[in-house]
């Protein structure tokens, strides 16, 4: 087996919530009432201090600063690996702020003797 990295787009909410399973509650709420279905793998509710370090597992260090400066307040980033799971909206608790090129560490079988 070897670890690779996949480019992947990556959708990003920022929001406030108590715990992170109040976040994880809340994603399939909406995934529910909008007719949609999400796995909880693909989502990474972030909370707390070093997030700039979290959100490096996934981004650039330039686009790390541009969502870390967009949360404003927010005390939670919610990042969805299929960028394309939930509408590009709003939600009652959660404010969209965009789709953000990324990538995604992967395990790969090796099929070679």
């Amino acid at each position: 087996m070897t670890i690779a990295r996949q480019p992947a787009r990556i959708g990003v909410f920022v929001g406030d919530f108590e715990s992170q399973q109040l976040a994880f509650a809340h994603l399939l709420d909406v995934a529910d009432r909008t007719g949609r279905s999400i796995a909880l793998d693909q989502v990474d509710v972030i909370q707390g201090e070093p997030r700039e370090v979290r959100l490096g597992h996934y981004f650039k260090p330039d686009t790390v600063g541009e969502v870390c400066a967009r949360m404003a307040s927010e005390n939670t980033v919610v990042l969805v690996t299929d960028a394309d799971a939930l509408p590009h909206a709003d939600t009652a608790h959660l404010r969209w702020i965009g789709v953000f090129e990324g990538s995604l560490v992967r395990a790969r079988t090796d099929t070679s003797c």
